[in-house]
Order: C-alpha cells, then sequence, then structure tokens
C-alpha cells in the first residue's frame, strides 16, 4: 500500500463522518423548515441562497467520499464554511437558536470554525489527488482550446 493510498484511508472514516454532517444540512436547508426561512431572511439573500447553499453541501459532500474528488469537495464544504464563520460573526446578535430555561442561545463562529479546521486536514491530507485532478482538467481544457484555435469543432 502506498504512503498516499495509507493516508487517504485513514482520513476515510473522517470524510465519510464530515459529509454525513453536511448531507443532513443541505437536506435540511432544502426541506425549507421556519427556522432555515428565518435564518436566510435574517442573513438579507433571500431564499436562492438556502437552495444554493443545500446544493452545494450535498455536491460537497458527495466529492467527499470519493476518494480521489476528496480535496475538491474540502475546499468546496470549507469556502462554505468561511461563508458560515463571516455570516456568523457579522450578525450573531440577531441570530437567536432557542432558549433553554431562560437563557438565549445564539449562533457561534466555533462550531463552523472546527468544521473547517476538519475541511482543511482532509484537503491536505488528499493534496496529492486533487493536484493531479486539477493538472488533468487544465490538460483537457488546453487540448480543447487548441482545437478550436486551429479551426477543429467536433460533430
Amino acid at each position: 500500500m502506498s504512503p498516499r493510498t495509507s493516508r487517504r484511508s485513514q482520513a476515510g472514516l473522517l470524510r465519510v463522518s464530515i459529509a454525513a454532517l453536511f448531507v443532513g444540512a443541505g437536506v435540511f436547508k432544502l426541506a425549507g423548515p421556519p427556522s432555515m426561512i428565518a435564518l436566510f431572511a435574517t442573513i438579507g439573500v433571500g431564499q436562492w441562497f438556502r437552495y444554493a447553499i443545500g446544493v452545494s453541501e450535498i455536491l460537497g459532500a458527495m466529492l467527499l467520499v470519493t476518494p480521489r474528488l476528496a480535496g475538491i469537495g474540502a475546499i468546496l464544504l470549507g469556502a462554505i464554511m468561511v461563508g458560515a464563520i463571516g455570516t456568523q460573526l457579522v450578525i450573531a446578535r440577531a441570530l437567536r437558536l432557542f432558549v433553554i430555561h431562560g437563557i438565549v442561545v445564539t449562533a457561534s463562529p466555533l462550531a463552523p470554525a472546527g468544521v473547517l479546521a476538519l475541511l482543511v486536514l482532509i484537503a491536505w491530507i488528499c493534496r496529492a489527488d486533487t493536484a493531479e485532478v486539477l493538472a488533468r482538467m487544465r490538460s483537457v481544457l488546453l487540448h480543447r482550446s487548441k482545437r478550436r484555435h486551429q479551426g477543429y469543432e467536433p460533430s
């Protein structure tokens, strides 16, 4: 077993666990419970953004459980977590999540920051695969571009 395969398999449980978290979060956003509708109304970007984030979370989770694409999924989901941290820092006072025995629990950037740290770890472990996939994508795009500039268009 190569060192790359060993590292990737060691991160497998972590990748699957985080993917499950994001599938649940994405489905929850797409289902549209009143709490999610109110959250995105408070953010002020519209309900379309709730759908976009929900779909992106599910897509990122699917990439995360695909070994060769896990790094790309981690990067996508990491970007979402950066947005979540920023949102919670800016409008945390407006977000009343729930009340327990008279204590108001508001949004905290700590949870998305912890998830972001795990996503950075996954992206780091999968960096060789990510570089390989991106190099292949670049090669394909350059090849297609050259063919178009030479006047060849596939039928």
